[in-house]
Formats: C-alpha cells, structure tokens, sequence
C-alpha cells in the first residue's frame, strides 16, 4: 500500500491518495477536501458484491450523491483474438465510484 499528499495547480486542487494492492486486486482512493470530492476505483480478478461495497463507502464517506460505474472489462474476449494485455484483464471486475460529500 501507499499513501501520498499532491498539491495541483490551485488551493482547491490538493488532496490525499491511496492505492492498496492485494494480489490479484486493487483499491485506490483519490480525495479532494476542498472540493468535497472522494474518486474511488475496486478492481478485482474475482466477483465481489458491487452493490454492498458502494452502499459500505457511501456511508464511509457520509456521500450526498454517489456516482457508480460498473466494469466487467474482459466480456467478450477470446484468446486467439486479442493480445495479452486485453487478457490479462480478462474475467474481472471493477466498481469505480465518484462520492459526493458534504
């Protein structure tokens, strides 16, 4: 895991970062205070119960408004017909999540 501070080009631009890497899967959560913004991606190589995950960080970050994006990257391919790094994501699963909070 690692956790680090940026400042962007403006005061309301900073803000706090972490990336958890657990094998197969990952977590990154992107914050901007000033803003009031929380950007959050879950990446999986196995299933995991999307609606419970975005319903446990919405209250985490007492969100106002969450927008979700669902990912199943990987439907669809076969391996005679694209290259290994379009495979290499085949079969997961990921929940990208932009929470409002206030």
């Amino acid at each position: 895991s690692n956790i680090f501070k940026y400042n962007g080009g403006s005061h309301e631009e900073w803000g706090v970062s972490g990336v958890i890497l657990m094998g197969e899967s990952q977590v990154s959560v992107h914050t901007f205070p000033e803003k009031e913004h929380v950007f959050i991606d879950v990446f999986s190589s196995h299933g995991f119960d999307t609606d419970s995950t975005c319903e446990i960080l919405f209250d985490l970050f007492q969100a106002t408004r969450q927008e979700v994006n669902l990912l199943d990257p990987g439907v669809g391919l076969s391996a005679p017909n694209h290259h290994a790094s379009e495979l290499a994501s085949y079969g997961t699963r990921a929940a990208k999540s932009h929470l409002v909070y206030q």
